[in-house]
């Protein structure tokens, strides 16, 4: 019997051991994999059909040691309502890939060291209207790691839009959706949401603030900057965009620690409420609101302008209810203290008074 309890004891320590370098060489395979920076996100390039257009590229490596970047070149379109991009292979016969070239495709890159390439589109003189282009950026020590868990790969891209200007080109946004997040608001932020469609067939970046009165078309409390990054709508694509009202009193926040932003288990940012006493008396939010959307677009001839308006209410009934609540109390405390000074007033009255059967002194009555 000891013998095998020896036995099992082996076993389970030689595979634990088995697992414990299996694991560790995993990590520092994955963790040993080069991390890429590139800029910028993405770039709006106009270009005349029969001329080249161009544009640089920087791409970083983060790594600890040199690394091998290669250069893949594949296409773009709208994915959702949100900004994000799909990147596709879009096959051997779209002629607008051949167009394509850059300074090097290949490279050594230096820890911690910038690269910069040039990316040349030579337009032929049928091009027209958009193009959409993804550059790739891949490290050769870069691992694929698959299992049942999860697939890690790693590949930075910077988005380039192409405008061949061409006179057949539609510009034209559409706002079909503007609201706020709640009818109701406790307390700041109050958060809008824009929705944006592209009918036309070329990208535009729609301009524009959001401002805050309190009636419509009133005077402005407050403005808001609307897409200040200048993102694109792609055509026949629909884009959401958000906006949030912060400046006033009192304010949830996000909580950070060393800069950044602390989340719950749900993966949830914990706030708190911040009451800024700087502030003057007419930062402190109440009552209702209306949020006024001025957007602008150029069509290519003069700036269109797009206007919506949504009403809102900020109304902090916590506190309210704290007010009140703190208000019935102090008046039931008055109330105790108002009945305990009168029945101390009476049993006064009462020991004062001559009990039956005695004089004024307490001396007995005589018959």
């Amino acid at each position: 019997m000891r013998s095998l309890a020896k036995r099992f004891l082996f076993a389970v320590t030689f595979f634990s051991l088995v697992l414990i370098s299996l694991s560790s060489g995993l990590v520092s395979a994955i963790s040993g994999a080069t991390v890429l920076t590139t800029s910028p996100i993405f770039i709006d390039l106009v270009g005349t059909p029969g001329q080249p257009a161009s544009t640089n590229l920087s791409v970083q490596n983060n790594g600890t040691s040199p690394t091998t970047i290669s250069i893949k070149l594949e296409k773009f379109k709208a994915y959702g309502i949100h900004g994000q991009a799909a990147i596709y292979s879009p096959g051997p016969n779209d002629p607008s890939m051949n167009w394509v070239h850059f300074s090097k495709n290949n490279f050594i890159a230096q820890p911690n060291v910038w690269n910069t390439l040039k990316m040349t589109i030579n337009l032929p003189p049928t091009a027209a209207l958009g193009y959409y282009y993804a550059v790739l950026f891949s490290a050769s020590n870069n691992l694929t790691v698959k299992d049942k868990a999860a697939t890690f790969k790693s590949a930075n891209a910077i988005f380039v839009l192409v405008n061949a200007s061409s006179s057949n080109e539609v510009k034209k946004l559409e706002v079909t959706s503007f609201s706020a997040s709640k009818k109701i608001y406790n307390f700041l932020p109050a958060t809008f949401t824009i929705t944006i469609k592209n009918p036309g067939n070329i990208f535009i970046a729609p301009e524009g603030d959001v401002y805050i009165s309190r009636r419509p078309g009133g005077k402005t409390i407050d403005s808001l900057a609307f897409n200040p990054d200048l993102n694109n709508v792609l055509p026949n694509s629909s884009r959401q965009f958000s906006v949030s009202w912060t400046n006033g009193f009192p304010v949830y926040k996000d909580k950070t620690l060393h800069g950044q932003i602390i989340s719950n288990k749900q993966g949830q940012p914990i706030r708190y409420l911040d009451w800024n006493y700087d502030k003057p008396l007419s930062d402190f939010r109440f009552g209702k609101y209306y949020a006024n959307l001025a957007l602008v677009y150029n069509d290519g001839i003069t700036e269109v302008p797009v206007n919506a308006v949504v009403s809102f209410w900020v109304i902090p009934w916590t506190l309210i209810l704290e007010l009140i609540l703190t208000i019935l109390l102090i008046l039931a405390i008055i109330g105790l203290i108002i009945r305990g000074f009168k029945r101390g007033w009476t049993n006064l009255f009462d020991f004062a008074k001559p009990k039956k059967g005695t004089s004024r002194h307490g001396r007995p009555k005589n018959f």
